[in-house]
């Protein structure tokens, strides 16, 4: 079947150590996932007009600069 969805579980024990690294990166991908979405949300409600992904990209290159 072309183009099925498999999924794989696994079971971690990170040490206190990886524990904080990985709540630290999840933190980080969580906040550059949900600042550009708020955005793109809230032009939509102001604006009435999406944002490309393009202007998303340009966005983030320049939050990162800033």
């Amino acid at each position: 079947m072309i183009g099925a969805r498999t999924a794989c579980k696994c079971r971690t024990c990170p040490g206190p150590e990886q524990a904080a690294r990985l709540g630290r990166t999840f933190g980080c991908v969580r906040l550059v996932w949900n600042e550009p979405l708020d955005a793109r949300h809230r032009r939509r409600r102001t604006e009435g007009r999406s944002t490309s992904c393009e202007e998303t990209d340009a966005n983030l290159a320049a939050w990162k600069r800033a």
